[in-house]
């Protein structure tokens, strides 16, 4: 039943045709009373004169347009012209998720935004008593703005089944009637398959199905033909999640395998409850309690080993159980520590059953303690202080003294300690990195550089093995090889494992994501590493040849710090809590500005009475709902979703954040009434934008990068999106700060393009039309631009290593401080520093970030 462009159904004009399946015909069409384009669907002529199915027509499209939930196809209209029945819908513009998974597996991120919003989707059909019945990629769209919505919401079904009662088409179904099985083969529960009546359990197993695909690229229950495929959804466990470059978190894969039950009874009760598990998921912060288990890499491959095992010892006899001694035993681990604070970093003493270990417990300073892991209690080592590095086989401890953070990492004075007692002997004044102590008295390595500014890699020192633009870094020697890594990229936790001899000779053995620790392992053989993604750290030993193979997997950030020669390992097991706080005009004390999942401030409003919180993910992005929150207390109010940096403009009407999805966008979210503005940006890179909003709301200024370009600042009009380069062609700043004073006129920005010199970064202004840029001061190691002062001629400025803190307003012309205030948290317990620190330009009003970190050290053993 073919219609031509120009044809009528009703008030709706045919336009074009948009597909053809087993359900009949999609057309856009025109609303020509509405003034609309929508989407026509028809039924196809095998169907339009059976009175019962265009009876269950009307029936469900009536209940569907009912729903009237975003993440369902709407319908606008039901009829009839000529004879002909159909349904008026929204004209989506994207793609099917059928049509993205072309491409491979959905990001993370994006299939859990996906997940969430299918089964709300869902769980508002099935509150109407509606069972989709065939839940599968073909039938959800993704629409331009990255959001999905459910299609084909049971509309019309096929009424003959074929041959064997299954499907293959992407909507075709066969009958309902009891005991004929129906839905798409691969998609179906086990109920389906069985041909018994299903409920809204059903569609959570295909969701399951859908959900697995997304994250892996591979379909759960794929079989060589339609019927083994069958046979796999009634008897087979879904395979591992495993193999896709990218590890999916525990969390998540429970709640695919919960979905997945073969039992209905055994699934999720509701979509609501799969849709609140997976909103915990994503907005949890942090690893899980220390309390959480080890758990081993792979359990169903446990079961498959333990089922060989079970086969060789009945063909080998009791005899060989015996020798075997049963299955692999779990790893063992216990605790060394029970103090609340942060461990910074814990070696063992070669040849003996010492360990050393640097933490602030209590709020107190960093210091070194020593303690035998085989017996109660530990002491402080006297003359120590920062965090230890290496401890060699003499009894010497290598470590970083008045350690200050820079890029993320901790850098500071390298100096020993005997462990014995004694004085402290200086190695490298500034500028040390890491470094580890050889087997052989004066065999030490270190790495040192500033930001900005080639580093070199020493070893011994004195003599330079690799040099390098790169962050260089964890240097661990084994004989006459030196092991580190290299950051891609100058991301931190990005980096590549590397390998050097005493020569200079340097090879890559592979890349490894989510890096936090690195030893060598017990044979000498592999060198063991650390990672953490997503919650979950993984343990790997990688070989001299670069391959790799997992140790263990564990939820939370399991750091790894030593290995010793029987393959006992120290790992570090970190919390993460981040808080922010503030004080109102006028009032005396400080109050938790946090909301919900929203624990950090990202922007004020210049008058001071609101603050901008918002969740935040690895590296201080924006990741979730924003909220405007007022400083002297009361509700905070939803704006909606951020990716980037989100600002707030001086009069708190508008709120900019940068957006990835579908593509590079700035996006302005009103905080009163008003419509949210997506100006594209398809030519800039999405990593480190940021957008602040000129008084009057008509302008912007963006810091970034076009594609081939280096950073710059841009001014955007709000109104038309065109975007003009404002920054000095002299110079491209990587302005990892920027502020925008008070009136709008000026640009202050840390100029971080520029090598430091001994942890020093120069603060450039500008003008914002580009002009009158130069350097003002420069900002010693460790210290942060909080903003202008009230009078654009002075900058705010903290040292965010210290706890308390004092903030001091800075004269640009004479380079005199004056104090505007202390910042003190109530509990300094595990918080080496303040973050972030923002106010009004009077200093009467603020707010400020911590991240709480609270440790506890463990050894492990039987890691093999």
């Amino acid at each position: 039943m073919s219609l031509s462009p120009g044809a009528s159904l009703g008030p709706y004009e045919i336009v074009s045709p948009l597909g053809a399946g087993g359900m009949g015909e999609v057309y856009r069409a025109r609303d020509t009373k509405l003034k609309r384009d929508v989407a026509i669907k028809v039924l196809p002529a095998s169907l339009a004169k059976d009175a019962d199915a265009l009876a269950r027509f009307e029936r469900e499209a009536l209940a569907v347009a009912a729903l009237s939930h975003p993440n369902i196809l709407a319908i606008h209209d039901f009829g009839s012209h000529g004879g002909i029945p159909y349904a008026a819908m929204e004209l989506l513009d994207g793609e099917t998720l059928r049509e993205a998974l072309t491409a491979g597996p959905i990001p993370q991120r994006k299939s859990l935004l996906y997940a969430r919003e299918i089964a709300e989707g869902l769980a508002a059909a099935h509150e109407k008593g509606i069972v989709h019945r065939d839940l599968k990629p073909e039938n959800l769209f993704v629409t331009k703005d990255g959001h999905v919505k459910i299609l084909d919401f049971g509309l019309a079904r096929q009424t003959l089944a074929s041959r064997d009662g299954v499907t293959s088409a992407p909507t075709e179904r066969p009958a309902t009637e009891p005991g004929t099985v129906m839905g798409t083969v691969g998609y179906m529960s086990p109920e389906q398959v069985r041909g018994e009546a299903v409920d809204a359990r059903s569609d959570l197993f295909s969701f399951g199905v859908v959900l697995f695909e997304m994250l892996t690229g591979r379909r759960a229950f794929q079989r060589p033909s339609g019927s083994e495929t069958l046979a796999a959804i009634l008897r087979d466990d879904p395979p591992e999640m495993e193999g896709t470059g990218r590890p999916v978190p525990p969390g998540l894969e429970r709640i695919v395998r919960h979905c997945l039950e073969k039992s209905p009874e055994q699934r999720f009760h509701s979509a609501h409850d799969v849709a609140f598990a997976l909103q915990s998921l994503s907005s949890a912060e942090g690893p899980a309690p220390v309390t959480a288990p080890f758990a081993p890499q792979n359990r169903r491959a446990t079961r498959v080993w333990a089922g060989v095992a079970a086969l060789l010892v009945f063909a080998a006899g009791a005899a060989g159980w015996a020798i075997r001694g049963g299955p692999a035993p779990l790893p063992a681990f216990r605790p060394l520590t029970q103090q609340r604070g942060t461990l910074s970093g814990a070696r063992f003493v070669p040849g003996s059953h010492e360990v050393i270990y640097s933490a602030d417990w209590a709020g107190g300073a960093s210091q070194w303690y020593s303690r035998n892991f085989d017996q109660p209690g530990a002491r402080a080592l006297a003359g120590s202080e920062g965090i230890l590095l290496s401890v060699s086989s003499g009894g010497e401890g290598f470590g970083l003294a008045r350690p200050y953070l820079s890029h993320g990492v901790q850098i500071g004075k390298l100096y020993s300690l005997p462990i014995a007692g004694g004085a402290q002997r200086e190695w490298a004044s500034s500028s040390a990195w890491g470094a580890c102590a050889g087997p052989s008295a004066g065999d030490l390595a270190a790495a040192f550089g500033d930001f900005g500014a080639e580093m070199r890699l020493e070893w011994p020192l004195g003599h330079v093995v690799v040099k390098s633009l790169e962050v260089l870094r964890s240097p661990a020697i084994r004989g006459d090889l030196l092991a580190f890594v290299k950051e891609r990229g100058n991301i931190i936790e990005e980096v590549s494992l590397e390998l050097v001899d005493r020569g200079g000779k340097a090879r890559t053995l592979t890349n490894v994501s989510g890096y936090t620790g690195l030893a060598w392992g017990p044979s000498g053989k592999e060198i063991w590493v650390s990672t953490f993604s997503n919650g979950e750290s993984r343990l790997l030993a990688v070989d001299l040849s670069g391959r790799t193979r997992t140790l263990l997997r564990h939820a939370g950030r399991l750091e790894l710090q030593d290995v010793d020669a029987g393959g006992r390992v120290l790992a570090a097991l970190h919390s993460y809590q981040r808080q922010t706080f503030g004080r109102a005009r006028g009032e005396s004390t400080e109050r938790d500005l946090g909301w919900l999942d929203a624990q950090a401030t990202t922007s004020l409003t210049l008058d001071g009475r609101s603050a901008l919180v918002a969740p935040l993910a690895e590296w201080s992005r924006v990741d979730g709902t924003v909220y405007l929150r007022p400083l002297s207390g009361g509700p905070a109010q939803a704006i909606g979703l951020g990716q980037r940096q989100t600002t707030v403009s001086q009069d708190g009407k508008w709120v900019a954040t940068c957006t990835t999805e579908p593509t590079l966008a700035v996006v302005l979210m009103p905080t009163g009434p008003g419509v949210t503005k997506r100006i594209p940006i398809p030519d800039f890179e999405g990593s480190d934008l940021r957008v602040d909003l000129l008084p009057g709301d008509e302008a912007g200024i963006v810091w970034g990068r076009r594609r081939g370009e280096p950073f710059a600042f841009y001014s955007l009009d709000l109104a038309t999106g065109t975007l003009k380069r404002i920054s000095p062609l002299k110079a491209s700043p990587f302005a990892y700060q920027t502020f925008l004073s008070p009136e709008g006129r000026w640009i202050a920005y840390v100029n971080a393009g520029l090598p430091s010199r001994n942890g020093e970064l120069p603060i450039d202004v500008c003008r914002t039309d580009g002009t009158q840029a130069r350097t003002v001061t420069t900002l010693p190691a460790g210290e942060a631009v909080s903003g202008w002062g009230p009078d654009s001629a002075s900058l705010l400025i903290w040292d965010r290593n210290k706890v308390p803190v004092d903030v001091e307003k800075m004269d640009l012309a004479t380079g005199k401080r004056t104090r505007v205030l202390t910042v003190t948290p109530a509990d300094p317990i595990g918080i080496p520093g303040v973050q972030t620190v923002l106010m009004t330009p009077d200093g009467r009003a603020y707010a400020y970030n911590v991240t709480r970190k609270l440790s506890q050290l463990y050894v492990i053993e039987g890691l093999h």
